[in-house]
C-alpha cells in the first residue's frame, strides 16, 4: 500500500500511542537538551511507539529553526543510543515556506522516519489548490520521506470549507510522499472519510484523546494526544487499546469515560493553558522539571499546582 519510498515501506502504519513530547527549558528560557535523556527514558517506558515532535506540545511554533533542529537531532541521538524501536516523526511546520522546507531537509539527512507539517497561519490558504500547492513545497524538501498532513483547523484556522478528504484526494497524486495526516478535530464524519480516502491509502492518526475509543471503532491504528506526556494516563489509554482489541467494548467505554475527567479538567478547570498545566503534572508524578514554557504560555502559579495536584488525587490520578 506505502509503495513510493523504502522509508514509506519501512515506517508503515504507526501502531498504538505516540507521544508529543514536552520541551525542556532551563531558567534562562534556552532549551534543555541535558533533560531530553531523561524524558526520553520516560516516554520508552509508558510504551509509546512513537514521539511526534516539534507539535503543539513541543511549542515547536515558539523556537528557532536551530532550536528545532537541535532538539530532534537529541531525540535522534537517543534513539540510536537505546537502539530502540519508537519511530520519529518530526513536524517542520512554519509560517514561512523556506523555514518549512530547511527544517524537512535537515530532518530528512537526519534520517527521522517521517516528517509532518500545518498550513500557515498567517497567510493561510484560501483554497484547496493552495493548500496542496504550499504543502507539495514543504514535503518537496524531504522527498525520500513519508509526509504527514497535521490537520488542527482550531490552531491553523484552516478554512472548514476545504474537507481533508478532498485534500488528500487531490495531493494523492501531486505529493509522491504523503503517507497520512494526524487529525486534530471534533468531526468524527470527517476522520471516518478520511480512513475511507482513496481506497484506505493514508495513515490516518487520532490526535484527540478523548475520542480515541470512537477513533478506534472508526479504524483508527495510532493516536496522537499531549496527555500521553503523563505516565499515569499512558496507562488508561494502553488499557483502551487492550480492551478494544479483546472486544471488550464496554470496559473500554468505562476506561475512556474515566481518564475523560483529566481532559475535562485540562479544558475546563480554568487553570491555565493545558500544554503549561500538564507539563506542570508531569513535575508533579515524575519530579522532572520543564521549566517555564515559552511566551505567550504562562506557567502555572504555586497555588494552581497545589489545586491541580489535589484534583489529580482525589480522582485517583496520583497517590
Amino acid at each position: 500500500m506505502f509503495h513510493r519510498t523504502a522509508r514509506a515501506l519501512a515506517i508503515g502504519r504507526i501502531q498504538g500511542l505516540v507521544c508529543p513530547p514536552f520541551t525542556p527549558y532551563k531558567p534562562d528560557g534556552s532549551v534543555n537538551l541535558d533533560l531530553i535523556g531523561k524524558q526520553f527514558e520516560m516516554i520508552e517506558k509508558t510504551g509509546a511507539s512513537a514521539i511526534f515532535l516539534g507539535g503543539t506540545a513541543s511549542e515547536g511554533a515558539s523556537q528557532s529553526v536551530a532550536e528545532r533542529n537541535d532538539i530532534a537531532a537529541a531525540y535522534i541521538a537517543e534513539i540510536k543510543k537505546k537502539n530502540s524501536p519508537i519511530k520519529l516523526i518530526q513536524h517542520v511546520g512554519a509560517t514561512s515556506l523556506v523555514e518549512s522546507q530547511e527544517l524537512a531537509k535537515v530532518a530528512q539527512e537526519a534520517g527521522v522516519d517521517a516528517i509532518a507539517s500545518v498550513t500557515p497561519t498567517f497567510f493561510k490558504p484560501a483554497n484547496l489548490n493552495q493548500m496542496v500547492s504550499w504543502l507539495g513545497e514543504v514535503a518537496a524538501a524531504a522527498p525520500d520521506t513519508p509526509f504527514y498532513y497535521y490537520h488542527i483547523p482550531v490552531m491553523t484556522g484552516v478554512p472548514l470549507t476545504i474537507s481533508v478528504k478532498s485534500f488528500l484526494e487531490a495531493a494523492d497524486t501531486k505529493i509522491p510522499s504523503l503517507h497520512g495526516l494526524k487529525y486534530t478535530s471534533q468531526n468524527l464524519c470527517e476522520y471516518a472519510d478520511c480512513v475511507l480516502a482513496c481506497d484506505r491509502k493514508f495513515d490516518v492518526m487520532a490526535g484527540l484523546s478523548e475520542q480515541m475509543l470512537a477513533a478506534l471503532a472508526m479504524g483508527a491504528k495510532s493516536s496522537v494526544s499531549v496527555p500521553f506526556n503523563l505516565p499515569f494516563a499512558m496507562k488508561y489509554y494502553q488499557k483502551i487499546l487492550e480492551q478494544y482489541k479483546n472486544g471488550d467494548l464496554a470496559g473500554a467505554l468505562e476506561t475512556q469515560t474515566h481518564i475523560n475527567q483529566l481532559t475535562f479538567l485540562l479544558q475546563h478547570g480554568g487553570h491555565g493553558h493545558p500544554v503549561a498545566v500538564m507539563r506542570a503534572m508531569v513535575h508533579m508524578e515524575t519530579g522532572l522539571d520543564f521549566g517555564a514554557c515559552r511566551l505567550p504560555l504562562t506557567p502555572i502559579s504555586a497555588d494552581t499546582y497545589k489545586t491541580v495536584e489535589g484534583k489529580l488525587k482525589s480522582l485517583g490520578f496520583l497517590a
